[in-house]
């Protein structure tokens, strides 16, 4: 069916028909309005939400590294040998598990 075809139908339908079709036509524009709108406002919301949850993961990230050439140094004027702790994958955190 292409556009020809539905404006010829269009034109052949009863004049209580357009209106039916004309109130369908119009409801379900508005409804796409509100969901795109919606869509925007969650997009808009979730981009300004991203840079200080970031900023928050840097500054986190920079105290770790800090905290830890902090003690390598006082480990090492002390003559001990630095530790390095290393996690493998059964250490990382999981949701839910399945016993």
């Amino acid at each position: 069916m292409d556009n020809g075809d539905i404006v010829r139908r269009y034109r052949t339908l009863s004049s209580e028909d357009r209106v039916t079709f004309d109130r369908w036509l119009r409801a379900s524009a508005g409804v796409g309005i509100i969901i795109a709108g919606g869509l925007i406002a969650m997009a808009l919301a979730g981009a300004n939400s991203a840079a200080p949850r970031d900023a928050r993961n840097q500054h986190n990230l920079a105290d770790a590294v800090a905290s830890n050439k902090d003690a390598k140094t006082s480990d090492v004027a002390h003559g001990q040998q630095p530790v390095i702790a290393r996690a493998g994958p059964s250490d990382a955190p999981c949701l839910a598990r399945s016993d």
